[in-house]
């Protein structure tokens, strides 16, 4: 099983690198490279256009992105720890980000937003990963006992 988790992962983050660096919704060559650092900034302005903007649905996709990551570092590791993933989550992220800006620095505009928000909502998706296999595989341990017991 590690081999095939192992081959997974790989995948995922293969598409997640296509995610986070390929221009999905165009380019504007006429934005300057942009580089967020207020914290909670975009977050909020995300919550203030509402649940069906494109802003929100963007928090969300940075979300969901970062899940699976969550999900594969315990599977990986032998064991659950939301310490181990925080600080992955925040290394895998924040090198995204950093690079995402070092590529719109390269080409002179804002090919990609490198935003600490980002930072942010991606390490919150894979602790609720992390989060989300615990009590799998808490209720599952329940079940089997379950059965032995009954």
């Amino acid at each position: 099983m590690n081999s095939r988790v192992r081959e997974l992962f790989v995948a995922y983050l293969v598409v997640l690198l296509l995610l986070t660096f390929l221009p999905l919704d165009g380019i504007d060559r006429g934005q300057p490279v942009d580089l967020r650092l207020g914290v909670f900034r975009t977050i909020n302005f995300a919550f203030r256009q509402g649940l069906a903007s494109h802003q929100f649905i963007v928090l969300i996709g940075n979300i969901a992105a970062f899940v699976p990551l969550g999900i594969f570092v315990p599977l990986l590791q032998g064991r659950a720890s939301l310490v181990r993933v925080f600080l992955i989550a925040l290394g895998l992220s924040t090198a995204i980000e950093l690079g995402q800006l070092a590529v719109s620095i390269a080409v002179g505009f804002a090919y990609r937003a490198a935003d600490v928000d980002d930072v942010i909502t991606n390490v919150f998706g894979a602790l609720i990963g992390c989060v989300a296999f615990m009590l799998f595989r808490w209720a599952h341990g329940v079940a089997v006992r379950r059965r032995a017991a009954g």
